[in-house]
């Protein structure tokens, strides 16, 4: 077996395990099941970044979340396809921001962004590290960005109005605040609470 057809194997066993983490031994037999196949890509080829990056995925199941990330930041600089980079780059991302290492998350999802500039789902994971990290002008200008180009996507309004709807709570908890930003945090409210409304009308 090549080592091609032994990366997707792997891939299903490891897929499987990501849906059965609330049945902890059920998940165990098909983690094992896809490191065991990692490593035989390893053996067959020790430079194969799709085996390299399995392992990593497989760690950060086991909570091993040190030895993963070691592994994605030596991806992010290694020769690699694509898809090998995108997938290190966010899944090192997601496990920083599971640590509230939102700063340096921030910094690979926009990496990644950069990288893949057209990629909605990666534009998300930024917006959201933004959200998080309260900086909600920025999360509100990309988010804001993404519905010019997909008017009709209700998951960007929800985004945009919970955006609008925090950046104006917070000017509004500011113990002292200018006219200006007091009638601004009124418009992001009002945009949020329309936004919010065209919900309720579904």
């Amino acid at each position: 077996m090549d080592s091609y057809a032994r990366i997707g194997i792997a891939n299903i066993h490891y897929q499987i395990s990501t849906q059965l983490r609330n049945n902890i031994d059920s998940q165990e037999i098909e983690l094992r099941k896809a490191m065991q196949q990692y490593f035989s890509v390893l053996e067959l080829d020790e430079m194969n970044t799709a085996g390299s990056l399995g392992i990593a995925n497989v760690l950060s199941e086991y909570g091993k979340v040190t030895e993963a990330k070691e592994i994605f930041k030596v991806l992010e600089t290694s020769e690699t396809d694509d898809q090998i980079l995108k997938n290190a780059l966010l899944n090192h991302a997601h496990l920083l921001m599971s640590d509230e290492n939102n700063e340096f998350a921030v910094n690979l999802y926009q990496a990644a962004h950069e990288k893949f500039p057209n990629d909605l789902q990666i534009s998300l994971y930024l917006a959201k590290a933004h959200f998080k990290r309260k900086n909600y002008s920025v999360c509100q200008k990309m988010t804001t960005q993404l519905l010019m180009r997909s008017p009709h996507d209700f998951r960007l309004k929800f985004n945009l109005a919970l955006c609008l709807y925090n950046k104006a709570n917070e000017t509004f908890s500011l113990p002292v605040r200018r006219v200006k930003q007091t009638e601004q945090a009124i418009r992001d409210f009002n945009v949020a609470k329309s936004l919010l409304t065209q919900f309720i009308a579904l």
